[in-house]
């Protein structure tokens, strides 16, 4: 979730069995708001100040991110158009 008041990093280990939906989930868990329903969240993965890569709803989070940039990445709430 995008935290306006300062930064807030929680690490997850990935296993390259897992998808998107899962990684939210256990995302969610970690900042103690699994009441939330993970499928009004996206993935995304912060590439640079400019540049972004959404994670599709059923990648494999491990194969789709972009290896060349950080490892940073965000929940956000999805848009009607995502």
């Amino acid at each position: 979730m995008e935290n306006t008041h300062g930064n807030m990093y929680k690490s997850i280990l990935l296993t390259s069995q897992d998808k998107s939906h899962a990684v939210i989930q256990r995302s969610l868990q970690k900042h103690n708001i699994e009441s939330c329903q993970p499928d009004v969240f996206q993935l995304v993965q912060l590439l640079s100040e400019r540049k972004e890569l959404t994670i599709p709803d059923s990648a494999n989070v491990y194969y789709s991110t972009n290896t060349t940039a950080n490892f940073d990445f965000v929940l956000r709430w999805r848009t009607r158009e995502s």
